[in-house]
């Protein structure tokens, strides 16, 4: 294992901000990059399944709540809710 220095989690600490909105952006250009509508659809797709598998994971553990609540969340950019999948 590596042992982090004090100086790095200062660093770290210090750019929290700057170092999410990077992260952000480089998730908003993938999106915006997309070649066409097929690789923007499959991209949907696999972020509706994924969705449904975490509500599916958290519902079997009794969490009904937060099940829906990950059920209830989509980014409105990446168009309409496509609901589950089919």
């Amino acid at each position: 294992m590596t042992d982090i220095k004090d100086e790095e989690i200062e660093w770290f600490e210090a750019n929290a901000a700057e170092q999410d909105a990077d992260i952000r952006r480089a998730g908003w250009d993938f999106w915006l990059d997309m070649r066409d509508d097929a690789e923007a659809n499959e991209f949907r797709r696999g972020a509706q399944e994924c969705r449904e598998m975490m509500a599916r994971f958290v519902e079997g553990q009794g969490l009904a709540d937060i099940a829906a609540s990950i059920r209830a969340n989509w980014n409105p950019q990446w168009g309409a809710d496509p609901g589950r999948p089919r």
